[in-house]
């Protein structure tokens, strides 16, 4: 017969998943070789997609909250495009 478990709080569970989470994107990192400032970026926005908090995903790509906060912004600004004034918003405007 199994012995009945302790029930899990759940901070306890949180913490558990966000090392797994970290183990995860490590190890992915070191596979891919891939560990640009652009590819921590894309993995931020990744987490942060799955509401996970800036020292949360700090601490799973093993930087800091503000740096984190950082490299969403950068990742974010990039995806939009450059910003167009001028001749170049009008024209856009009127095709």
């Amino acid at each position: 017969m199994s012995q009945p478990t302790e029930p899990i709080e759940s901070g306890d569970v949180s913490a558990r998943l966000d090392a797994l989470i970290a183990l995860n994107v490590r190890l992915l990192h070191h596979l891919s070789g891939k560990e640009s400032k652009k590819e921590i970026g894309n993995d931020a926005v990744f987490l942060r997609g799955f509401g996970l908090k800036n020292p949360a995903i700090a601490a799973i790509l093993g930087s800091t909250p503000a740096s984190v906060a950082e490299l969403i912004s950068r990742n974010q600004r990039s995806k939009k495009g450059p910003k167009q004034n001028g001749k170049a918003k009008r024209a856009a405007k009127n095709k």
